[in-house]
């Protein structure tokens, strides 16, 4: 008897028998995580909210996240892709920004930082004038395929982000969360260039 009741602690304790899902320190108790969100890829973490947001807690703060602006799933509950803010990424702060939606996450970022380039797991669109001379940059953690690379030098308008795609791929082959289109002519060697912008 125990033995059954040790194990039933060390089951609780753990989350095993419980069936919460487990939440990072300081998201609000309003958010769960959850498995897939399309477009939220590469080691960033998919919520779903009843209330609030991942990243704004009672205290003020979001535990060092950067979220997407969410997108309303059935008549209570938000989905939200957030990354962790780390160290390559501390000129940058998360804001809400209209047009960079679905799993798409926008960033305020100051001095030399550009997002795109500090965190490898990012494709970012151009940046964008914002207020106190901080850049606007609209970004995606979802994954290309390896046909295509990111190719900042192509002019895309709006949050787009520029592509370069060998044979008949496009970016948004394993990302529902994206619309591409093809940007006017091509590569220099022959491949497809794309613009792509959140769904």
């Amino acid at each position: 008897m125990h033995r059954w009741l040790s194990l039933g602690l060390l089951a609780f304790a753990c989350g095993g028998s419980s069936g919460q899902p487990i939440r990072q320190p300081g998201v609000p108790s309003t958010c769960s995580t959850i498995v897939d969100f399309p477009g939220c890829d590469q080691g960033a973490s998919s919520y779903a909210c009843s209330a609030g947001r991942p990243d704004v807690t009672t205290a003020g703060s979001g535990d060092g996240l950067a979220c997407s602006g969410g997108e309303v799933f059935g008549s209570d509950t938000t989905y939200f892709c957030c990354i962790e803010v780390t160290t390559a990424l501390a000129g940058c702060a998360p804001l809400q920004l209209a047009g960079c939606a679905d799993a798409s996450i926008a960033l305020s970022c100051t001095g030399d930082t550009a997002p795109g380039s500090a965190e490898a797991t990012l494709a970012c669109s151009a940046p964008m004038s914002g207020s106190a001379g901080a850049d606007i940059y609209c970004c995606t953690t979802g994954v290309i395929p390896s046909a295509c690379m990111q190719e900042p030098s192509l002019a895309c308008t709006g949050y787009g982000i520029g592509y370069d795609c060998s044979g008949s791929a496009t970016p948004g082959d394993d990302n529902a969360a994206v619309t591409c289109t093809a940007a006017n002519g091509s590569a220099a060697n022959g491949d497809t260039e794309f613009c792509c912008a959140p769904t």
